[in-house]
């Protein structure tokens, strides 16, 4: 930066020339201002170059500032040609697809299953690769609605790990090949006597209901066992108790006007029914002076998305649940509140009792929890009204399904097993000793997209 050199000390300005503008002086450093004996020494030698002796990379002997720079850009240079991608030729189409424009995608209506749910979604794709899956709007379940799992079901599709080619003993080898083995040994182990299984998830599919239908017509011996992970044994048998078989208990968030949640984090982990959740924001919306907004109850002991977005948060810890509820339900009986949740558990009943409501909680949580929300769904009405009961479609043997499996194996009854889709080896409880029973069957065919 220079400065406007001021007039020192001992120093005249010199007189300007008649006619002409004064002629300013400009100063660089502290030292030029003050005309230190060093100063001009330092400004002569601020550029000095270096010798350096025949410097083999350089390609000079003498460091110059220009020389320097001209090094430095060769370097940056080449370091942006090393890091450049090899060349890769576009190919246009010789025969262009029907339906497909460059630059312009294309959208199919699908389904996806997870667990016994199928959602209805619409999926992006570019010359045809699929790059985006959302839900569909016309779907009942979805409602355009997307969540963690069908977003990132596409990567699924790029995955190198995925299973390109059929196996035998890690031995790679063609489809009619494994197809040939596979139908040799299913036949040597229905010669033996043995039973033959297939495990898979459950699922909703009546295509592929009606396949293990007919493969069980006639294989001798062969069973179907379905065992979902996502799927809550306690929740299942409290509603098959209760309705005399499986469903699905759909909560209407649009018609409840208070919600009581009991660590059932509906927003985020257990968002499962994306209907819900669109349904639960649009409550939550005042367009008018007349709407009411739904107040929100959430009664849990970890914070979740839910509870975060909660009017009135209880923390109640995991082991206190039944007693929270049983104190709800005594309130709107009307009860006198005693304990340690009496306050909460009055507001809680008055505010049920004056308008729509529902209760949720957690899939994961003991029987006596979903049967104790299920007592005061009934008592508030909430069944036919904020919520909905729907047919389960598939069975899901459940845990004792997968435990009967593993008794036969370790019996030495099971002579082959499909394992079709799943990770039962994961899944599965760790009481169970799964992979060890697995073992001892000398048949083992594996249906699956990764060798997990």
């Amino acid at each position: 930066m220079l400065f406007e050199l001021p007039v020192l000390p001992g120093r005249p300005p010199s007189a300007p020339a008649a006619g002409s503008a004064p002629k300013r002086t400009y100063w660089k450093a502290f030292e030029d201002l003050a005309q230190t004996p060093d100063a001009g020494g330092r400004l002569s030698h601020e550029f000095a170059a270096g010798e350096i002796a025949n410097d083999p990379v350089l390609g000079f002997s003498t460091v110059t500032r220009r020389s320097f720079l001209t090094a430095m850009g060769a370097s940056f240079a080449l370091a942006v040609v090393g890091c450049q991608r090899p060349e890769e030729k576009i190919v246009p189409y010789v025969q262009q697809p029907e339906n497909v424009v460059d630059g312009l995608p294309n959208y199919y209506a699908t389904v996806m299953t997870l667990g016994r749910r199928a959602y209805g979604v619409l999926v992006k794709s570019r010359e045809g690769r699929p790059i985006k899956v959302d839900g569909n709007p016309d779907h009942p379940l979805t409602l355009g609605g997307s969540n963690v799992w069908l977003q990132a079901s596409v990567l699924n599709l790029y995955d190198p790990e995925r299973l390109g080619r059929a196996r035998i003993k890690d031995k790679v080898v063609s489809a009619a090949a494994f197809d040939k083995q596979v139908v040799a040994a299913l036949q040597s182990a229905g010669r033996s006597g043995k039973a033959i299984r297939i495990l898979m998830p459950a699922h909703p599919s009546p295509t592929l209901r009606k396949l293990t239908d007919q493969f069980t017509a006639r294989v001798p011996n062969a069973k179907v066992v379905t065992y979902e992970p996502l799927d809550s044994g306690a929740e299942s048998g409290v509603h098959r108790a209760a309705f005399g078989g499986e469903y699905q208990l759909s909560p209407r968030f649009d018609r409840a006007e208070v919600i009581l949640s009991v660590e059932s984090d509906f927003l985020m982990t257990e968002a499962d029914d994306l209907r819900s959740v669109r349904q639960f924001g649009d409550a939550r919306r005042l367009r008018k002076s007349s709407d009411r907004m739904s107040r929100l109850y959430v009664a849990e002991g970890a914070s979740t998305l839910t509870g975060l977005n909660a009017d009135h948060r209880i923390r109640v810890r995991p082991s206190q649940q039944p007693m929270f509820l049983r104190a709800v339900l005594s309130a709107l009986d009307g009860a006198a509140g005693s304990g340690a949740f009496a306050a909460e558990a009055d507001a809680i009943a008055r505010d049920m009792g004056a308008r729509p409501s529902l209760v949720v909680v957690g899939r994961h949580l003991p029987a006596v929890v979903h049967a104790l929300a299920l007592q005061i769904n009934a008592k508030i009405g909430a069944y036919g009204n904020t919520i909905e009961a729907h047919p389960l479609v598939g069975a899901n043997d459940g845990l004792p399904g997968l435990a009967a499996l593993a008794t036969e194996m370790n019996a030495g009854q099971v002579g082959a097993i499909i394992l079709a889709g799943g990770n039962p080896v994961y899944a599965a409880p760790g009481g169970l000793r799964f992979a060890e029973a697995l073992a001892k069957v000398p048949t083992r065919i594996r249906l699956a997209e990764h060798d997990d």
